[in-house]
């Protein structure tokens, strides 16, 4: 069995719960990621500063991540996603650590679309990406179908060994 870790960012808790879920499925480890300065939790600073910084690729510094990524073989990335980009802390992460050739699969957590462009953008960064899924806010009514798409996403990848 490959040696997995789940890395994700969670602003709201639904990707961090998606991303427990999946590395239970998966025996894997668990890393969350989290930026020096928070981004505001609510009103216009929330879209202004979350939203802006994706929107520009931004790459604002991690706190100290305690799992050396080089033990890992296969890494799977979660990350909601803002203004059809995905988050600040996963383009610090992958500006930090060189991991592209190790990330098999990404989920990522919308409430509002932006899915395909999130994707396309990753796609292009990491080569050995090969599986993906799209799962909903958890106060959307499709969210309902998340522990599906973590179920299909978890046999993807052990059967990708």
């Amino acid at each position: 069995m490959k040696k997995r870790v789940v890395v994700y960012y969670s602003f709201e808790g639904n990707t961090k719960k998606a991303a427990e879920q999946l590395a239970e499925k998966l025996g894997a480890d668990i890393v969350e990621l989290r930026t020096v300065e928070e981004i505001p939790r609510k009103g216009f600073g929330k879209f202004f500063v979350g939203g802006g910084l994706a929107l520009f690729k931004k790459c604002p510094p991690l706190q100290d991540i305690k799992s050396d990524m080089d033990k890992y073989e296969e890494i799977i990335l979660g990350t909601p996603i803002w203004a059809g980009k995905c988050t600040p802390a996963i383009n610090s992460f992958l500006k930090a650590y060189p991991v592209g050739e190790k990330v098999v699969a990404v989920f990522t957590c919308s409430g509002g679309g932006g899915n395909k462009g999130c994707m396309k953008d990753l796609s292009r960064r990491l080569s050995a990406l090969k599986y993906s899924t799209a799962l909903t806010d958890s106060r959307n009514q499709a969210s309902k179908d998340n522990e599906l798409h973590i179920q299909k996403l978890a046999e993807d990848i052990m059967h990708g060994e």
